[in-house]
């Protein structure tokens, strides 16, 4: 019998029966419950709609901002996230702690934050141990990194004060060092780096003799501000992008 010829009822008898019986009509087979679009409540008490039609089908981006987080949707679009998650995974292998045990509440990760957000750049993350921003990634608005000339996206990584500081310049201005960013209750020494520079450092084709030096004192501010105890940014603190980051760090481990 043709499916339009059916109702509802002897459709949805059929697709009940489809799961403990083999049937004879092949085409009914490969149309479970009839050729509308079908409603299935989740486990989580939501309803999602299963249309026929690729076109009318939601997404994976549509997906994703609706059920999880709009902010990650936007990062993980972002043309730099494959490389930026990868420096963030190396940061918190060499520099954090036991992170995952540690998250939330020593150490946090904000996901598109408004701080210093210009007409111009925006910053992309910012991890926090303690009460201190240790690593944020500034980048521009502009995303045309092949084309645009203004197009950056710059790291800082802050670590324990170092006496001396002046022997870290690059002679060719490939990084940028300073000893005097107004931290309150904190002397830091902050570097600043190009993204794509500093990935070429720790990819080894780009040469910084002081990355050695660089990570064991990140470690070392890193340790002191968590054995400080908890973190007032856990409000601002992105479960979804650490989950990610912390997965990131075990390849680098």
């Amino acid at each position: 019998m043709p499916a339009d010829l059916l109702n509802e009822a002897e459709q949805f008898l059929i697709t009940e029966t489809e799961a403990t019986h083999s049937v004879r009509n092949i085409m009914l087979t490969n149309k479970p419950r009839g050729n509308g679009t079908v409603e299935i409540v989740t486990s989580t008490g939501s309803t999602v709609a299963l249309p026929w039609e690729r076109e009318r089908a939601i997404g994976a981006t549509q997906s994703y901002v609706e059920q999880i987080d709009p902010k990650v949707a936007t990062l993980l679009r972002h043309p730099l996230f494959l490389e930026l998650r990868s420096l963030v995974g190396w940061y918190i292998a060499n520099t954090i702690q036991d992170p995952a045990s540690t998250v939330e509440q020593l150490w946090t990760v904000s996901c598109m934050p408004s701080t210093n957000h210009t007409k111009t750049e925006h910053r992309l993350l910012t991890l926090s141990c303690g009460n201190l921003e240790t690593l944020f990634i500034v980048a521009s608005k502009t995303e045309a990194y092949e084309d645009d000339p203004h197009a950056f996206a710059t790291v800082r990584i802050n670590t324990a004060f170092i006496e001396g500081s002046d022997r870290f310049e690059s002679p060719d201005g490939l990084w940028a060092v300073y000893d005097d960013v107004p931290y309150r209750g904190e002397r830091v020494l902050s570097f600043d780096f190009n993204l794509g520079e500093l990935r070429a450092i720790i990819n080894g084709d780009l040469e910084f003799p002081y990355l050695d030096e660089m990570l064991k004192a990140a470690y070392t501010l890193n340790t002191r501000l968590m054995r400080r105890g908890s973190t007032m940014y856990s409000r601002f603190h992105n479960t979804k992008l650490a989950d990610l980051l912390i997965a990131e760090a075990v390849t680098w481990d």
